[in-house]
């Protein structure tokens, strides 16, 4: 048996649940929004990593010229 929307939906009420039903605008604005903040997260998660595996530990100064 195939479950409809309809069924689904009276499921999630009979748990005491609402559900958030978006506009085709509102689900495309959430998903580019969240794209954007794991995207950043990933960034920043790879900046990290990249870091930690980098031969220059923390300690030491890395704004460096030709002097040095």
């Amino acid at each position: 048996m195939e479950r409809t929307k309809q069924d689904w939906l009276a499921g999630l009420k009979r748990h005491g649940l609402k559900p958030i039903i978006l506009s085709p605008e509102e689900r495309e604005a959430k998903e580019k929004a969240e794209s954007i903040k794991y995207t950043a997260m990933y960034e920043k998660q790879r900046r990290e990593r990249y870091m930690a595996n980098s031969s220059f530990p923390d300690s030491i100064d890395k704004a460096f010229t030709f002097r040095d």
